[in-house]
């Protein structure tokens, strides 16, 4: 009676049975298909526990940048514990010719395990639902019940554990590169918080969602935009904080004459402070308010009016700003009567100061008792005319690095001079913002591909470098430039730029612009919004338009009546990007704008979404969701 040959075979990457590698193991002729087996995965999400990013598998299981559903740890992984061998020689039991092999103890499987045999040997293999080298087989975590309890199959996947529970993960940008997933819209999802809330961009901090996005108002009958906050602790519902970065000029500390201490003389009255001819010696009608604010320059702004204009023109107050840390008048003038438009109504006297680190400053009045004079507020803004950012400020893009939150915003003011540029803003808390001193710090540059402007900014850190995006209008197209440098005060444009690019006869022939950023594994993907031709009429930000954009005033339309959407690209280094081959990921307008402006958002649940703007006629703000392709 001769000695059995057994056969093992191991199961590859891609669910099939193989032989196992091995001198002692003779080829196999042929290939058992057991169907793709899902692949394992370092991820950690349960039921009981939510992975966090770093535990989605995107370290461990996207370290190749073309992995994707395959890209973690395979259970027809080559480890020698996982291999399946050849039994010892003496386990083998002796059987006669013509017999087969598998009817004496199974051939010397495992109990769940298939034993196939002939005379010349046996090969055994573990049942569905085991793994092991057929000798031994232990039991895969069970994924075909309720998707393993990872979630809805079109959105999680069940990874089998040898011997343990499933694993569980959502989909990745690697799984929609490699055609396994797809952005779905939320159709059932109602609209995300309320109409204008648009062009978002977020970060996660402490469990709360912070989405700062574009605010609209009208002003002086010209358009503005600056920056507001909504909060979020599910990505679902927001709650409203109101404009948290407002245009250049806009009072960000307001003194109320009449609820301040500081008078030398005069008396509440109605809506400010007052003093009559009658009301005793020249005196400080209000001094303080010794405000400590940030560092730079400031403009300074102060209501009165007085009664009677046509009598002779009077010194009526004198107005000046004291650095009381540094014991120095800072700036001082004179207002005459003649200066008041009209009697009793209000009128605002500007003055420019530099504002020293830590010293405290006041506001000061001086009444000369030749007038009725009332003041209503003393108020401060950032900066001094004309500012960069009177007509928009708005726009987003934060960071927070270390305790500090970053915020760069496209800034345009209400002459030529500036058209669009970048500007940057501070904050210690995410709420109060505090504009840089030498804004803005990124300047469209003339006879360039950004030579009308520049603006939407996004700001990504890595490796102690600093890296801006930006986008630039030349009057015809837009595209994707980069400026990057240890600080955001020592940029350098790229020398490829611009980096990201219009297609040539494609859907984002017109448009390569708004920006969002995330890293998942080895690669950084960039969603961004693509327009076919022409998107932007350049006429649009002149101040005529600004005053007028009626359908009745045709020169100005805003856009050419260009097809919107989002696309994806990806990057090893944050330079070289190669655009998604399937792009768009989102449906396209008909000429019109919408499915624009998108931003990349993952929620507790580790679903990753885009969240964008949806088209007319509510323009409402909405999302689509990373899933299993069909």
């Amino acid at each position: 009676m001769g000695r059995l040959k057994m056969r093992s075979l191991c199961l590859s990457t891609l669910g099939l049975l193989v032989a196992c590698a091995g001198s002692e193991l003779e080829p196999t002729t042929g290939l058992l298909d057991m169907g793709t087996s899902p692949p394992l995965d370092s991820g950690q999400h349960t039921q009981d526990a939510i992975a966090t990013n770093a535990d989605l598998g995107l370290d461990a299981g996207l370290n190749d940048p073309d992995s994707s559903l395959d890209g973690a740890a395979d259970i027809g992984s080559t480890d020698s514990t996982m291999r399946p061998t050849l039994p010892d020689a003496g386990a083998s039991a002796d059987v006669a010719p013509g017999v087969n092999p598998c009817s004496v103890d199974n051939g010397g499987c495992d109990a769940n395990a298939r034993c196939e045999g002939s005379p010349d040997g046996v090969i055994c293999i573990c049942n569905p639902g085991f793994v092991g080298d057929g000798q031994r087989c232990e039991r895969l975590g069970d994924c075909a019940d309720n998707n393993g309890g990872c979630g809805p199959v079109d959105r999680f996947l069940c990874i089998p554990q040898p011997g343990a529970e499933p694993t569980c993960r959502a989909f990745t940008l690697a799984d929609l590169w490699s055609g396994d997933a797809r952005f779905s819209l939320d159709d059932a999802q109602d609209q995300i918080a309320w109409n204008g809330f648009h062009f978002l961009s977020t970060l996660w901090d402490a469990g709360t969602l912070y989405a700062y996005s574009i605010t609209n108002y009208s002003a002086d009958g010209i358009g503005r935009s600056a920056v507001g906050l909504a909060v979020s602790e599910d990505g679902e519902t927001f709650d409203g904080r109101g404009v948290v970065l407002d245009i250049g000029g806009a009072w960000q500390w307001t003194f109320e004459a009449a609820d301040d201490e500081h008078h030398q003389v005069g008396r509440a009255e109605e809506d400010g402070w007052a003093a009559g001819v009658d009301a005793g010696d020249p005196a400080y009608l209000a001094f303080g308010p010794y405000a400590r604010l940030p560092a730079g320059p400031m403009t300074v702004s102060f209501q009165l009016m007085v009664d009677v204009i046509d009598a002779g023109d009077d010194v009526v107050v004198t107005l000046d700003i004291f650095d009381a840390t540094a014991e120095q008048i800072l700036a001082t003038r004179d207002v005459t009567r003649h200066e008041f438009g009209a009697p009793f109504e209000y009128r605002f006297f500007n003055m420019d100061y530099v504002q020293e680190e830590g010293h405290v400053l006041e506001y000061r009045v001086f009444w000369h008792r030749r007038s009725y004079v009332r003041l209503g507020v003393r108020a401060v803004s950032q900066g001094t005319a004309p500012f960069p950012d009177q007509r928009l400020a708005s726009f987003p893009g934060v960071w927070k690095e270390g305790d500090t939150w970053y915020l760069v915003y496209e800034c345009a003011g209400l002459t030529e001079r500036w058209p669009g540029d970048v500007c940057l803003s501070t904050s210690s808390d995410g709420l109060t913002w505090i504009k840089a001193p030498s804004n803005p710090i990124l300047v469209h540059q003339p006879n360039s591909w950004e030579e009308n402007n520049i603006g939407t900014p996004s700001l990504w850190v890595e490796n102690g470098t600093w890296y801006l995006y930006y986008h630039g209008f030349d009057g015809q197209s837009v595209q994707i430039g980069l400026a990057s440098g240890p600080s955001l005060n020592a940029l350098q444009r790229h020398p490829q730029n611009p980096l990201l690019r219009v297609g040539e006869d494609a859907w984002d022939a017109g448009t390569v612009g708004k920006r969002s950023i995330i890293r998942e594994g080895a690669w950084f993907y960039m969603a961004y919004e693509g327009s076919s031709r022409q998107a932007f009429n350049p006429n649009s930000a002149s101040p005529d338009c600004q005053a007028d954009r009626s359908p009745n005033n045709p020169n100005c339309i805003d856009f050419g009546g260009a097809n919107w959407s989002t696309g994806l690209a990806r990057s090893p280094d944050l330079i070289n990007w190669t655009k998604f081959p399937q792009n768009p990921v989102l449906p396209s307008t008909m000429r019109s704008f919408g499915y624009d402006g998108a931003e990349f958002i993952r929620t507790p649940d580790t679903l990753l979404h885009l969240y964008y703007r949806a088209p007319a006629p509510n323009n409402q703000t909405k999302r689509a969701t990373l899933k299993r392709a069909p």
